[in-house]
């Protein structure tokens, strides 16, 4: 013991990691931040469009267009096998062969997608009767899926190296595009049909720029057996997690369409766009950074533990930040952004914030899920919101209206959360504890924002409210941020 004691006494104070640990925490670095910079302009850009589109066309076309658009993703999900996750995570994802399988089965997957939009048309207008429209628009719409089955693989290669500012910049040059192609036809037409035509500029640009912009060899149709055979396997569990990703994600709009009007579901749509400002950039840092990082180190035979809890607590602290703001400034925001038709959206965005804290919390954990191929324990999360919307929401809207129904939608995302901490607890990462503390300091946030926002003088214009609510609720972020920062000094020294 006298000579660990005299080796530690003449150890150099920092000991710089590995040069392969130093590159892993450098690529993770550099990707959080392009994740973050681009999906924060890319939010931006969908806002500033929505409140453009929502002063030329009324709610009413909004919900039309989210029903065309969930029930869109919906088929894509159903048919999902895995293939971008099964690139990244597989060891054969720079194989020319493997590639050029996987993208020959999203060709085909994706002109499947288109003819079963030709049939759902009809069907939904007879299930949603205050959205005739639907009948025509799904299968325009429908050709999205057409396009974006010929997205080159070198977008997922690209992920799988921990570049994802190559992918990001395809999707960011669709976005620009799409929204100034589909604020154009609006302003031209002041119809619906221009948001349908428009939202095929996205993927079709996206279509010409994954190919000719990316470096890497050209993807080819082809077909293996073999390979075919193990994205099959890999995904067999993914399409049964997204299968219920989507009826999870989307079994409250698919239910508030039957209970609201059609102007009060295109305000309910008008919230989702703010609360999707708020989670998408956290889902898609873990999904391009996190995810990719975690199944490198696991492919090298390397414990995650240590990545893990580093960037589930920066996520966390940014998440939570943008989560309490979003609770305490949602009515201010929804005053200052939209005209009148549109206030309800405010308290609608207040209940659904608490929702989202949750959905955080699973994202995190469904990144390391994923890297660890236990896509089952997703299912079962998945699924668990599933039923559980089935019976809030109803259950919710008997006894307390909307907001009962959206106390629901919170509940519904508590259980899913519950079974993925549990599946990771059963493969030994313990999150629960950690996730605790970041919620503890997420309530101590909101009680401030809220009391603040309660005492200010409702005459104040609404920016200024807006400010003051969430200035106050984002202050125990800073603190907690800064605590982090320490901590993570000491632990390098």
């Amino acid at each position: 013991m006298a000579g660990a004691t005299s080796l530690e006494a003449t150890a150099p104070a920092t000991v710089p990691p590995p040069p392969q640990q130093q590159t892993l925490r450098k690529q993770v670095l550099r990707g959080s931040l392009q994740t973050l910079v681009f999906y924060g302009f890319t939010q931006a850009l969908r806002l500033g469009s929505n409140l453009v589109l929502t002063r030329i066309l009324f709610p009413e076309a909004f919900g039309t267009m989210a029903l065309c658009w969930v029930v869109l993703e919906g088929i894509e999900l159903f048919s999902d096998v895995g293939i971008r996750p099964a690139i990244v995570q597989s060891k054969l994802g720079h194989d020319r062969a493997f590639l050029n399988t996987a993208w020959t089965i999203q060709i085909a997957r994706g002109l499947a997608i288109w003819l079963i939009t030709l049939g759902l048309g009809p069907l939904l207008a007879w299930i949603y009767p205050e959205h005739p429209d639907t009948a025509y628009l799904m299968p325009i719409v429908g050709i999205a899926s057409i396009l974006a089955g010929f997205y080159s693989t070198k977008i997922y290669t690209a992920m799988k190296e921990l570049r994802p500012s190559r992918a990001l910049a395809v999707q960011l040059t669709g976005q620009v595009s799409m929204v100034a192609v589909m604020l154009f036809l609006a302003w031209q037409f002041q119809s619906i049909w221009a948001v349908a035509a428009g939202s095929l500029v996205n993927p079709l640009v996206q279509l010409i720029v994954s190919h000719t912009m990316l470096p890497g060899p050209r993807d080819r149709v082809s077909f293996d057996r073999d390979h075919a055979r193990a994205l099959f396997r890999y995904g067999r569990w993914v399409f049964v997690s997204t299968l219920f990703t989507f009826l999870a994600r989307q079994a409250d709009r698919l239910l508030f369409a039957k209970y609201m009007s059609g102007a009060r579901f295109g305000v309910y749509n008008i919230a989702l766009v703010g609360l999707a400002m708020c989670v998408e950039v956290v889902s898609h840092v873990v999904e391009w950074v996190a995810f990719p990082a975690y199944a490198r180190k696991l492919a090298a035979g390397e414990s995650v533990q240590q990545i893990y809890a580093r960037i589930t607590t920066f996520l966390q602290i940014g998440a939570g930040a943008a989560v309490a703001g979003l609770i305490c400034g949602a009515p201010a925001l929804i005053d200052t952004l939209y005209d009148d038709r549109y206030l309800e959206a405010g308290s609608m965005l207040r209940m659904l914030g608490f929702a989202a804290w949750f959905t955080v919390l699973e994202a995190c954990c469904s990144s390391l899920a994923k890297a660890l191929a236990t896509n089952h324990w997703m299912a079962a999360g998945h699924a668990t919101k599933f039923f559980g919307l089935l019976i809030a929401i109803p259950t919710g809207y008997h006894f307390g209206g909307l907001q009962g129904a959206l106390i629901g939608v919170a509940i519904a995302d508590v259980a899913r959360y519950a079974v993925a901490a549990t599946g990771l607890a059963r493969h030994g990462y313990h999150v629960v504890r950690r996730d605790l503390q970041a919620t503890l300091v997420l309530a101590i946030a909101v009680t401030i924002g809220l009391t603040v926002d309660a005492n200010l003088d409702p005459t104040l214009p609404a920016p200024v409210r807006l400010l003051a609510s969430v200035g106050a609720a984002v202050g125990p972020f800073v603190l907690r941020l800064l605590w982090a920062l320490h901590v993570l000094r000491r632990q390098r020294a």
